[in-house]
């Protein structure tokens, strides 16, 4: 199913009421957002955006430390340039955005390519829900190691297992098709292909609806 901006848009607003009928808060204007504890769509560029990039900067840097930091997001503008749909909440006490999930338009649907949040339990818990909702609704993403684990064994996404689909969704970019994981990881599962990233290549797996 592709998924446009419209839609997108549809789909947050569908996520906002199914979390507000589920009792899960009431509208709260004191946040950056405008509402606590709900998904908001915010396009990069936007009032709101500008607002919230550098916390959100703060939170991608934080979230990607541990494995050297996100190649592609390092100063501000960068996010919006590479990835300018943003999906956030704020989740706690502060006005503050705590999470974020980011993609890009493609083709095939908009395709998630960043996480991140301020590190809290119920920021983490938020991520995972909005993960979940996105991937079965249109959006798209590669994944591979702990992001893997997440979307294939906690969240139940189905991979993308055919070579020419994967291959059309990567748009062209080099591949080297494995079939199963290169490394006998996550047995059982099927789509896996290698590809050089920055340098270093990488085990990776389409997972979503597309």
């Amino acid at each position: 199913m592709r998924t446009t901006i419209r839609g997108l848009r549809r789909l947050t607003f569908e996520m906002l009421n199914e979390r507000h009928h589920a009792g899960q808060g009431d509208d709260d204007f004191s946040s950056v957002i405008g509402v606590k504890n709900k998904s908001v769509h915010v396009n990069a560029g936007s009032k709101i955006a500008k607002r919230i990039e550098p916390t959100l900067l703060d939170m991608v840097k934080t979230s990607y430390e541990k494995i050297g930091g996100n190649p592609k997001v390092q100063y501000l503008g960068d996010l919006g340039d590479e990835y300018p749909n943003w999906v956030v909440a704020d989740v706690d006490e502060d006005p503050d955005v705590d999470c974020l999930v980011a993609g890009k338009t493609t083709p095939a649907g908009p395709k998630m390519a960043a996480s991140a949040t301020d590190g809290s339990p119920a920021a983490k818990a938020t991520v995972m829900s909005i993960k979940k909702q996105l991937y079965k609704n249109g959006w798209w993403g590669e994944v591979s190691d702990a992001p893997a684990h997440i979307a294939l064994n906690k969240l139940g996404i189905k991979p993308v297992e055919d070579e020419k689909k994967v291959r059309a969704l990567l748009g062209g970019k080099e591949i080297t098709w494995h079939g199963e994981h290169p490394e006998g990881k996550f047995p059982g599962t099927h789509g896996w292909y290698s590809r050089d990233i920055g340098g270093t290549v990488h085990a990776k797996i389409i997972v979503g609806d597309v």
